[in-house]
């Protein structure tokens, strides 16, 4: 699967919303991984649409053509709204990459705020893709609660993998 990255989400804005979350968070009760998880997808929504705000219908494309395979009919399913703005084409571009984008951004936020602030027990647990103990500096929780290696996790996104390899779930 080819993959390109994406023009502004960059570590620098990434680590700027995970310190902002975490400072959040050391001001209210905490409620453990499920408000974090909150928290990252709330800024995760900013990001992505400020991000796609800069884009250009030709970039818009280019991210239909590879993460979509170039078929609009699977980047409208994609879409959660299924309403469009159909004022002008860059809208209806934009409108229809932000789940692709979305989920970039959100798995290297929630990957960059895991690294930065492990949170959870200090007990082993074991990746279930290279079968090994995970330190809990380097573990990666998906939304479906398995648990894997940051990066045997992204090896398995690089190589195409579209669902949890435990349940199946797809990555949304």
């Amino acid at each position: 699967m080819e993959t390109i990255k994406i023009r502004g989400c960059t570590v620098k804005r990434v680590n700027e919303l995970i310190r902002f979350i975490n400072a959040s968070l050391r001001h209210c009760q905490f409620e453990g991984e499920q408000q974090i998880d909150k928290y990252i997808l709330r800024d995760t929504e900013y990001l992505t649409k400020d991000i796609i705000s800069k884009y250009d219908i030709k970039y818009c494309k280019t991210i239909i053509k590879i993460h979509a395979n170039d078929n609009i009919y699977a980047a409208i399913m994609k879409s959660k709204s299924g309403k469009f703005d159909m004022s002008n084409e860059l809208n209806f571009y934009k409108q229809l990459i932000f789940p692709y984008v979305f989920d970039i951004v959100y798995n290297n936020m929630k990957i960059a705020y895991y690294t930065t602030y492990p949170v959870g027990k200090n007990e082993d647990c074991e990746c279930s893709i290279c079968l090994d103990n995970i330190q809990l500096s380097k573990k990666y929780t998906t939304k479906c609660k398995h648990t894997f290696h940051i990066g045997c996790y992204m090896n398995w996104i690089a190589s195409g993998g579209k669902c949890c390899p435990n349940c199946r779930n797809a990555f949304n």
